[in-house]
């Protein structure tokens, strides 16, 4: 029997699918398990005019409504490196099941994209830093700039393109769940060279984690155990692909 929150995410995400299009975030079921959403959120989604250059970052995840009526769980996992959410951790998010329940899907994704925006306009603002989860690679916004890319204490590119470059060279499952984003931003040689040099900086210091490459999410229906995949099939490709 479907719950309530899902029922909800389901209606709603069928309004959403005959409304006009909106740029600031995306979200659809995985197939055949309306458990598990993929989603994209966009912070200050706009192109520059002058410069025809992408604003905010792009971030692509997925996140799990399960547990019972009385209990829902909510548990999300992102896979674009960002200044707000870990990396390939899943983070509870059930204390905002009231609001998906109440306010819909709308709400529950407005939210996490203000989280977002709030990330990116802070370290724009203070020009400080702030630890994206990775070792040694960080995001950072310098006076009077759009924000840079910083490994090894070097700026090395763009925030933006960096997160758009990222979704469509490392994560083979954000091509297949959302090809009309993917096609509308076209990677260069010189994203491709900042993507690589960020995953080799970090993959010579990454220390070796104990967690399965499949992680499972508990719930209370009959069926007690739902998976949402972490490996190379719904997570990111572990080499960089070839032009």
């Amino acid at each position: 029997m479907i719950s309530p929150i899902t029922r909800r995410l389901l209606r709603d995400w069928k309004r959403l699918a005959h409304t006009p299009a909106q740029t600031s975030y995306h979200v659809r079921p995985q197939e055949a398990n309306v458990h598990l959403w993929h989603f994209v959120l966009t912070a200050n989604d706009r192109t520059e005019s002058e410069t025809n250059e992408f604003c905010g970052s792009e971030i692509y995840g997925m996140f799990f409504v399960g547990g019972s009526d009385t209990e829902p769980v909510v548990l999300m996992r992102c896979f674009t490196p960002n200044a707000c959410f870990p990396v390939n951790k899943t983070v509870s998010l059930s204390h905002l099941a009231p609001l998906l329940l109440g306010q819909g899907l709308s709400a529950f994704l407005e939210h996490l994209q203000r989280a977002l925006e709030y990330a990116d306009n802070s370290i724009a603002k203070e020009s400080g830093t702030v630890n994206s989860g990775w070792h040694n690679a960080y995001f950072t916004n310098a006076a009077g700039t759009t924000g840079g890319v910083i490994i090894n204490s070097q700026p090395v590119g763009n925030v933006d393109r960096f997160t758009r470059a990222w979704n469509r060279i490392m994560l083979r499952e954000f091509k297949l769940q959302f090809p009309a984003l993917y096609v509308q931003f076209a990677v260069t040689a010189q994203d491709r060279a900042l993507v690589q040099q960020w995953a080799e900086s970090n993959a010579r210091r990454e220390v070796p984690s104990p967690r399965p490459a499949r992680f499972t999410f508990k719930d209370h229906s009959p069926a007690t155990t739902l998976a949402c995949d972490s490996d190379s099939h719904h997570s990111k490709r572990r080499k960089i692909a070839k032009p």
